[in-house]
């Protein structure tokens, strides 16, 4: 299980698996690391620990004052493309408190009433234009105005396209 980034390999031995490495203290010291474990799954949660200490060792090293920054080897069901999202969504929000972003969100939002596709609205406003007897060179003014959008959008529902997605 020896990869070639990891301080501490998980190596077969002797019917078991043993985690090795050499760990390099905030004080300088450094500590071999030479434990047997029966299991892989052990073996492979103490190199997870140990990697993570040494990155906060680091850190530690790097920014002392910074307690934010450490990294904590936390058990969760969220898969890692779920806690990525998670904490782009922290980075957007600031200082203001997920929990009562999520609230305020839960309270407030309400799906469109309209369940349409942009490019079928598009094609209701130009069907309405054209009825009212508009001149050829505006419907194709409209037309080559909003084919940008359509290209760029067209099965977005109506609802989700926002001034920013323009």
């Amino acid at each position: 299980m020896k990869t070639k980034n990891s301080r501490f390999p998980v190596n077969p031995y002797k019917n078991s698996w043993r985690v090795y490495g050499r760990r390099h203290n905030v004080d300088g010291t450094v500590t071999v690391i030479r434990e047997n474990f029966a299991e892989q799954e052990r073996a492979l949660a103490r190199r997870y620990e140990l990697e993570v200490a040494e990155m906060n060792d680091r850190g530690q090293i790097e920014a002392r004052a910074q307690a934010e920054r450490r990294l904590m080897p936390i058990p969760t069901r969220l898969s890692l493309d779920y806690v990525r999202r998670v904490e782009v969504a922290k980075g957007l929000l600031g200082d203001h408190d997920p929990i009562f972003v999520a609230q305020h969100f839960l309270r407030t939002w309400k799906p469109s009433t309209i369940q349409k596709t942009l490019e079928e609205a598009v094609q209701e406003f130009i069907a309405a234009k054209t009825a009212k007897k508009l001149r050829d060179a505006s419907i194709r003014n409209l037309n080559g105005r909003t084919r940008g959008l359509l290209k760029a959008h067209g099965a977005a529902l109506v609802g989700e396209v926002t001034s920013a997605h323009v």
